[in-house]
C-alpha cells in the first residue's frame, strides 16, 4: 500500500526503497507499545489507527511487506519499459 501511495504521488518506478523505509519505520514503531495502548482509547478513530498500523512487531510482516514491494516494483518497471 505505502509503495501505492507514493506512486500516485511520484510518478516514477524508484519507489521501492522509500516504501519499505517507510513500512519498516511502522514495523519499528510497534515495538514501543504505543499502537497497543492505543486499542485501549476511548475514541474509535484512535482504535481504527491502532489496528491499521498493527500493534504487533514481526519479522515475517517485513518479509512480506519486502516480497509484495518487490513484486509491485517488478510490474511496475516492467510496464514502464513496455511504454517507452
Amino acid at each position: 500500500m505505502a509503495y501505492a501511495i507514493l506512486r500516485l504521488l511520484r510518478p516514477t518506478a524508484k519507489l521501492a526503497l522509500p516504501a519499505m523505509a517507510i513500512m519498516t519505520v511502522i514495523e519499528l514503531f510497534q515495538l514501543t507499545m504505543i499502537p497497543a495502548r492505543m486499542l485501549t482509547s476511548e475514541h474509535l478513530i484512535v482504535r481504527i489507527c491502532a489496528r491499521l498500523m498493527g500493534t504487533e512487531f514481526s519479522f515475517l510482516d517485513l518479509l512480506t511487506y519486502g516480497i509484495g514491494i518487490g513484486c509491485i516494483y517488478l510490474l511496475d518497471f516492467s510496464r514502464a519499459d513496455r511504454s517507452t
